[in-house]
């Protein structure tokens, strides 16, 4: 039994040996096999239709092959002892060439092969509804841009890169382009999509243009801050730093004309009033936005009725006034940065019994379109909604210890 154990080995590498030798030249010329692993072929070109293809592995002990790079594809059989072979399954490829990469092990050795496939579109083309776009008084964060391509099936092989380019008279300012990718919008058109990460809201020169109007004229004051805290955040800060005795909020696309708080002061004073909300429910109001807005805001108005007994029609419009004296103590309290700012503000203070009165505007619309209202912003909108009635009317929080202490006077 001894010599033919030890006959065996030189039979069985001799055996291998004859068969990569009659099936080596079939599967590729140029393969050789070098102990104590081998593949036929470290290169495969795969055409752009969905296939399989099979390799086979030469070895003196066992061995497994598993994918390296390339999600499009998948190794099967992935192990053997000895000579054996694995099965590579991959998807057709509706897009331009592409790679993939195995990695067979065993015996403390690797073989790597590369597998590339052939794509269906052999010039691709991509063209921009839009290749110039300035941000100014842009009325939301996520812009989207048209796009025309034969890469409709393969939208991941499409390469984006941007080019930040920092401003040079306010380079602390760079870095304002936080996402940028493709997609499909609901109507399965294919869009660019990308996020502007700017001064709270600002991606054209804000900063600069409020630091060199503050220099003309000492009763303007620039107050900037990083990081970024959502308009919540922003009006927090501006009404810590406020030392008159109203405080207006006013949004800075000018939609609204900031000369339209004269009336808000003189309702405030006519009605003895705490708090006057611009309303373009109000039935003097002069303003056209879409029937779907109106639908949100009549469908909200209940909602907060019903919750906190708040009897204010339109809670979102960009123009109120208050008495600092009513406002401060609240904004020192408030946790909402972004959807249900507003609610959070006007809950607490009608909670307090101040008085809130409405006022009629007049819109005049700078903007080309509406921001679009999707699920997830109605979806955010409540859950903000109900965490402020669970903080106001459970845990009873506004009555406790003010929440940021570090905006004292």
């Amino acid at each position: 039994m001894k010599p033919k154990n030890k006959i065996y080995p030189l039979l069985r590498m001799l055996a291998v040996a004859l068969t990569a030798a009659l099936l080596g030249p079939g599967c590729q010329k140029d393969f050789k096999w070098n102990e104590p692993l081998a593949v036929t072929q470290n290169g495969l070109n795969l055409t752009s239709a969905a296939g399989s293809t099979r390799v086979t592995v030469y070895s003196t002990g066992r061995w497994k092959a598993e994918m390296a790079e390339g999600a499009w594809g998948e190794v099967s059989e992935v192990s053997g002892n000895g000579i054996g072979d694995f099965l590579f399954t991959y998807e057709a490829n509706n897009g331009v060439s592409r790679r993939a990469r195995i990695l067979v092990s065993g015996e403390g050795e690797e073989q790597e092969i590369v597998l590339t496939q052939t794509g269906a579109v052999t010039e691709p083309t991509l063209a921009l509804a839009e290749t110039e776009f300035e941000f100014v008084r842009l009325p939301r964060e996520r812009v989207q841009i048209g796009v025309t391509t034969n890469m409709t099936q393969a939208l991941e092989c499409i390469l984006i890169t941007a080019t930040d380019v920092t401003d040079a008279e306010n380079p602390a300012e760079a870095g304002w382009l936080k996402e940028i990718r493709l997609e499909k919008d609901a109507e399965e058109n294919i869009v660019l999509v990308f996020g502007i990460d700017r001064n709270d809201g600002s991606s054209d020169r804000t900063k600069a243009e409020i630091e060199r109007a503050a220099a003309e004229n000492p009763k303007i004051r620039c107050i900037s801050y990083q990081p970024n805290q959502g308009k919540g955040g922003a009006l927090r800060e501006g009404t810590a730093h406020a030392t008159g005795d109203y405080i207006a909020f006013c949004d800075a696309d000018l939609d609204l004309a900031p000369e339209q708080l004269a009336d808000f002061i003189d309702r405030m004073q006519r009605e003895n009033a705490d708090v006057v909300i611009g309303s373009k429910m109000h039935p003097e109001s002069k303003v056209d936005y879409p029937a779907i807005r109106r639908v949100y805001s009549w469908g909200y108005y209940i909602l907060l009725l019903i919750l906190f007994r708040l009897n204010v029609r339109d809670t979102q419009t960009g123009l109120k006034l208050f008495k600092a004296e009513v406002i401060k103590p609240v904004m020192r309290q408030i946790l909402v940065k972004r959807f249900a700012f507003d609610i959070e503000v006007l809950a607490i203070i009608n909670a307090r019994g101040y008085k809130i009165t409405s006022a009629p505007i007049e819109v005049v619309f700078h903007r080309v379109s509406f921001g679009r209202i999707g699920f997830s912003d109605i979806r955010n909108m409540f859950i903000d909604t109900l965490a402020i009635f669970y903080r106001l009317h459970i845990l009873h929080y506004y009555d406790k210890v003010e929440a940021h202490p570090e905006l004292k006077e």
